[in-house]
């Protein structure tokens, strides 16, 4: 085993990875329906989240990203729903109002 540097470092980040993306799936049942690339950008964002919290007395910024991706996990879970919100829009959906407020 090597210090930190060398052909086995990524054998050790990969078994890290597996293992807190399994606590992950745990804990947030809905990540199972995310693509891998969903699941890998979830966890870069809640590490970031996590690391530029400055207080664990609030946990709102964390609370907010993890009803996005919920909300995200909705949409893979329904086929219809994923095909209409990844289809480009087509035609011309006429004028846009004038913002009121």
């Amino acid at each position: 085993m090597s210090s930190g540097s060398g052909p086995d470092t990524g054998i050790v980040l990969t078994e890290r990875q597996t293992a807190v993306r399994r606590a992950l799936g745990e804990t947030l049942p809905w990540v199972a329906v995310l693509p891998d690339e969903d699941v890998d950008q979830l966890l870069a964002e809640l590490i970031t989240v996590a690391q530029d919290g400055t207080s664990l007395e609030d946990l709102t910024h964390i609370a907010v990203l993890l009803t996005q991706w919920r909300n995200t996990a909705e949409v893979h879970a329904d086929p219809v729903l994923l095909d209409h919100v990844g289809r480009a829009p087509s035609g011309d959906f006429g004028p846009a109002s004038p913002h009121l407020g």
